[in-house]
């Protein structure tokens, strides 16, 4: 009887898998840094898009009223006022939401229950840093108990906390820290730009903020606005420099006045001292002096007053670049960057 030939079936051996899974492992590691990469390119883009819409409102603001909005306010009935996030609504495509505020008796967030009730849980899309890994809201205490409200990952730069030799910052000390309106986006007061003698493309407008900073080795949220959201403008009775400020509670929310380098993220390193003590300017919730810092590997984007942004590397030269930056007429020469 003939018997059909057998035909023998090889399949892999352990050896065999072990190297094609290795051979896998090795194409996935290689492949993730570029994968890593091209996202936070993406997401570099994303936050450089951003700055670049809220420089474009806040040129249609100026547009319409000849000026800049108030950098954060107190509030007409003497309480907390508005932030400049609150003046920019109409030209961020919220237009309806604005014009459902009661503005009657106090111009800003807490003006009446009602604008609390409007404002929990919003968040502008151009607010809001794609890198950033901090909560996108903050709890904040209103009249109708604890609400969460948007804090963003940009703040208006009211100037500088450190004077140059034989320039006026316009600064002045108090409790939380040295609050300026050298700068553009300032405590209770108005800037247009016949008023930056520098020029627009060498005054900053706006700064990133992004990022957890670190004390004794943790994560802590320092964010300008932490406790209170960025809706929310200042007490302060003045403009510092104008000899209407009486001292005394100087927190300012949704602006900083700079006095730290770019990147700025450890608390703990000896630079501060004792983060926690108000004088410092950094403390959550109170500082006055949050330093503009990111995500993004490297430094942080700012949004000049011409409309164009700048990736300033944490190893810029704080006093020939970032003081002349944050100040609107100060005459200095604006180093390379």
């Amino acid at each position: 009887m003939n018997r059909s030939p057998q035909v023998s079936r090889r399949g892999f051996t352990l050896i065999e898998l072990l190297v094609v899974i290795a051979i896998i492992a090795v194409l996935i590691a290689l492949l993730l840094p570029a994968v890593q990469q091209a996202r936070e390119a993406a997401r570099r883009s994303q936050c450089n898009n951003n700055f670049k819409q809220l420089g474009l409102a806040l040129h249609n603001y100026h547009d319409t009223f000849n000026t800049l909005p108030f950098g954060c306010r107190k509030s007409l009935n003497g309480g907390w006022g508005m932030s400049f996030w609150v003046s920019i609504l109409p030209y961020i495509d919220q237009g309806p939401l604005f014009n459902q505020m009661d503005m009657s008796t106090s111009p800003g967030f807490v003006a009446s229950g009602a604008n609390y009730l409007l404002l929990e849980n919003f968040i502008p899309p151009v607010g809001v840093c794609p890198s950033s890994p901090v909560p996108t809201t903050t709890p904040v205490l209103t009249p109708g108990g604890t609400k969460n409200y948007f804090c963003a990952s940009y703040v208006g730069i009211a100037g500088t906390a450190v004077a140059p030799m034989g320039v006026s910052t316009y600064s002045e000390s108090g409790q939380h820290g040295i609050v300026s309106s050298g700068g553009v986006m300032v405590p209770n007061g108005k800037v247009n730009f016949r008023d930056m003698t520098d020029g627009t493309s060498n005054t900053a407008m706006l700064g990133e903020q992004s990022d957890w900073g670190k004390v004794n080795g943790a994560n802590t949220d320092i964010r300008n606005g932490q406790g209170h959201s960025s809706w929310m403008g200042c007490n302060l009775e003045g403009v510092p420099g104008n000899g209407m400020w009486t001292g005394g509670d100087n927190r300012t929310w949704g602006v900083t006045s700079v006095r730290y380098p770019i990147g700025l993220k450890d608390m703990t390193n000896g630079q501060l001292g004792n983060i926690w003590a108000q004088s410092n300017g950094v403390m959550p919730d109170d500082g006055t002096n949050k330093p503009i810092q990111s995500a993004h590997a490297g430094g942080a984007f700012v949004l000049l007053s011409d409309g164009h942004t700048k990736f300033l590397t944490s190893s810029v030269n704080f006093d020939a670049v970032v003081i002349p930056l944050c100040l609107k007429s100060d005459g200095l020469v604006l180093g390379d960057y």
